[in-house]
C-alpha cells in the first residue's frame, strides 16, 4: 500500500520537470523573437531592398527571394548594417512593395513552428510556418 503514494509522487514530478522544460523553452524562444523584432525594427529597409535588387539584377536571380546571407556575402551590405540577423535564416522579398502592405518583405525562420515577418508596411509580426 505504501507504494501508491510514491507513485503518485513520482508522476507529479515528472509533471513538474516536463513543465518546468516546457517554460523555459517557451522563454528562451520569446527572447530569441524580440530580439529579433528589434533588429527588424532598425532595419534600414530602403538599402536593404535597394541592395536585395540590385544582387538579383547582377546575378540574374529568378527567385522571388533573396536571402541576407548572400547579399553579405556579396558585398551588397555590410554586417553591420543588419545587427542582430547574423547566422539567422533571413530571407527579402523581391516582389513586397508600398502597394501591397500586407505582403512580407523580410522572413526571419525563427522556429520549426514560426517566423517573424516585416510586412511592406512596416508591421513586424509573427506567423506560422507554412
Amino acid at each position: 500500500m505504501k507504494t501508491k503514494p510514491l507513485i503518485v509522487c513520482g508522476i507529479v514530478a515528472v509533471m513538474v520537470v516536463a513543465y518546468a522544460i516546457s517554460t523555459a523553452s517557451n522563454l528562451r524562444h520569446r527572447a530569441k523573437a524580440n530580439r529579433t523584432v528589434a533588429a527588424l525594427k532598425s532595419l534600414p529597409l530602403e538599402r536593404l531592398t535597394t541592395a536585395a535588387h540590385g544582387f538579383a539584377r547582377d546575378h540574374k536571380v529568378n527567385d522571388r527571394v533573396v536571402t541576407l546571407g548572400s547579399l553579405l556575402s556579396a558585398g551588397y551590405l555590410r554586417p553591420e548594417d543588419v545587427r542582430g540577423l547574423e547566422g539567422e535564416d533571413v530571407s527579402i522579398s523581391l516582389t513586397a512593395n508600398e502597394t501591397t502592405p500586407s505582403a512580407v518583405l523580410v522572413r526571419v525562420r525563427e522556429s520549426n513552428r514560426f517566423d517573424v515577418v516585416l510586412r511592406s508596411d512596416g508591421s513586424i509580426a509573427m506567423e506560422a510556418r507554412r
